[in-house]
């Protein structure tokens, strides 16, 4: 039997109170403001100088046109090229910006839920539990509820986690695990902001990331079908070949001709599935990327706690950490990303681009996709504890209870 012994006065409380975590959520406050105006500035004037560089551009071109010097035709091309750097210059400084904008709304959201300010602070909820009605009446659920207050999930398995703990006894030891896991996260404010801010990238992807677990776990389609593979690699083979043949003049006869037609054929008829399942992946790339990064940035804390490191411990498969299996896929995506350039045509006759990037696409599933779901199981327990850690920390002056067998 487990016994609540009600905290002696003073027991595991900070010495400050409430002005403590206002004071902090200020000052972040304070520096996250200033350089979000700092790169808003910024990218007002180089808004400025695109505009500039690109009218100039044109009107190079125009008196180029109009006269026939060549002179003016360098220029418009030199003003071109200074608009495209100075386009790629302004979107970094947008992307600036916007990590100091969100950075600020995350430390400014602190400070609504000290306030108890529940009409401006964001309500993230998982879907709503068969007992809702029952949960919030208990003030577990909904609007100004312990959840609306736990606010700090932005993951979809974060929100999951996050609720059924609430509402879910848990067993003595697991409590007491979870109490130092939030105590070493609590004074963390930079770690738990950064794996804020990645999770707020994520939106309200709920049916993204079930699609993705989906397809993480799912049988391949091409590994079902090992003679495709095989033959789209001997044709891509024959093809080169013929092509080298020809080259070199050891054949007058355009052999690799009859196989591009060959190519065209099996695009016409099986290229189409390929495309659709490589596509069903290709919806869900914001989805892995954010993923990719929330890995990496909890497996490099240096964290002490048992409880935690046996969540890092669980962001690994075969030897390799979880971030790293995800940037893999990231790297075949960007393969599959060939698809939609300019001259992609030629080169899916004559190499069946396409079969080769699902080949690879479905040997990670193979090797990775079995770990996504406890991956994102664990990521969905640290959010939780995150989101725990920044209630400590809110409220230093409240106490851990503490739990006994009777």
């Amino acid at each position: 039997m487990t016994q609540y012994v009600a905290p002696q006065p003073g027991q595991n409380a900070a010495p400050d109170g409430i002005d403590a975590p206002v004071t902090a959520y200020e000052a972040r406050g304070q520096v996250f403001a200033a350089q979000r105006d700092h790169y808003a500035a910024r990218s007002a004037r180089m808004a400025n100088v695109n505009l500039a560089l690109f009218t100039g551009a044109l009107i190079c071109l125009g008196i180029g046109v109009w006269q026939g010097e060549a002179l003016w035709y360098l220029g418009a091309g030199l003003l071109a090229l200074g608009f495209v750097a100075a386009y790629a210059y302004h979107t970094a400084i947008d992307r600036h910006h916007h990590h100091f904008n969100e950075l600020w709304t995350i430390t400014n959201e602190g400070l609504l839920r000290i306030r108890r300010d529940w009409q401006a602070l964001p309500l993230r909820q998982a879907p709503e539990p068969p007992d809702m009605a029952l949960a919030a009446d208990l003030d577990l659920l909904g609007h100004a509820s312990l959840q609306h207050l736990l606010n700090t999930a932005y993951t979809p398995i974060g929100q999951i986690t996050l609720q059924r703990w609430l509402l879910q006894p848990a067993a003595p030891p697991v409590v007491r695990a979870r109490q130092g896991a939030v105590q070493q996260l609590a004074p963390l404010l930079d770690f738990r902001d950064q794996l804020a801010l990645r999770g707020r990238s994520m939106g309200t992807a709920q049916t993204n990331y079930e699609r993705f677990l989906d397809w993480s776990e799912d049988a391949g389609w091409l590994s079902a079908r090992p003679w495709l593979v095989w033959l789209s690699r001997f044709l891509t083979l024959l093809t080169f070949a013929a092509i080298g043949l020809q080259i070199a003049g050891l054949t007058p006869y355009p052999l690799w001709v009859g196989l591009i037609v060959v190519n065209l054929l099996l695009v016409l008829t099986i290229g189409g599935r390929v495309d659709e399942v490589i596509d069903r992946v290709a919806a869900r790339q914001i989805v892995f990327r954010t993923y990719t990064d929330l890995f990496q940035l909890i497996s490099a804390q240096p964290f002490t706690d048992p409880e935690l490191q046996r969540l890092q411990a669980r962001l690994t498969a075969q030897g390799q950490r979880a971030d790293h299996h995800m940037r893999r896929l990231t790297r075949i995506m960007a393969l599959a990303e060939l698809r939609h350039f300019m001259f992609y045509l030629p080169i899916q006759l004559m190499t069946l681009w396409n079969f080769h990037v699902l080949w690879l696409l479905e040997r990670w599933q193979a090797t990775a996709g079995c770990h996504v779901r406890d991956w994102l199981a664990a990521l969905g327990e640290l959010e939780a504890l995150s989101a725990l850690a920044a209630l400590a920390h809110d409220h230093p002056s409240w106490t851990f209870p503490t739990l006994q067998t009777a």
